[in-house]
């Protein structure tokens, strides 16, 4: 019986060392974020989409502006890229993940259906909602991922004061009167 009480003892601790070791979230361990993302159609997304992002004071063919908004009370994050320049076929997505203590955002853009390109160039509005983000400083990193062009490479790093709820950071300020509209 004695023996018996001495594996158990030994047992339970070694199941508390080994749930205490994989529980919590530390810098190395990745943040699941509950997100979901959108991305316009040829053109970004029209003026009533909510938010509309007010803050940028130029047109929107003037610049590629990654916009922010920051809910604190329900933690969420909304970053948008607005008038990123692509192919017109393609298919998109954008995600974030918490990586060494970096949000990082990454954009896809892959031929359409596998195989697909056109001939022509598109604007397009990528959105991301990222719920479960804390307040304060944070580091995001804006990457971007042409499937078959190279690979992934980063378009921005910098710092995101979530305290401030909204801003901007621009991004390419060369004026697309080509194929904005």
């Amino acid at each position: 019986m004695r023996h018996f009480k001495i594996t158990m003892s030994i047992l339970l601790s070694l199941s508390l060392t080994i749930f205490a070791a994989c529980g919590g979230n530390s810098e190395e361990d990745p943040l699941i974020i509950k997100q979901s993302d959108a991305v316009s159609d040829c053109g970004g997304f029209a003026v009533t989409r909510t938010p509309t992002f007010d803050d940028y004071p130029g047109a929107y063919c003037d610049a590629e502006v990654l916009h922010w908004e920051y809910d604190a009370l329900n933690q969420k994050l909304d970053i948008r890229d607005a008038r990123l320049l692509l192919n017109c076929c393609g298919d998109h997505s954008m995600d974030i993940a918490f990586e060494d203590g970096i949000y990082v955002v990454t954009e896809v853009d892959a031929p359409e259906n596998g195989d697909g390109r056109c001939n022509c160039m598109c604007v397009f509005d990528y959105d991301l909602i990222a719920n479960g983000i804390p307040g304060g400083v944070i580091t995001l990193r804006l990457m971007r991922h042409v499937t078959d062009s190279g690979g992934l490479h980063q378009v921005w790093e910098g710092e995101l004061n979530l305290a401030e709820d909204s801003g901007f950071v621009i991004l390419d300020d060369t004026t697309d009167d080509t194929w904005c509209y």
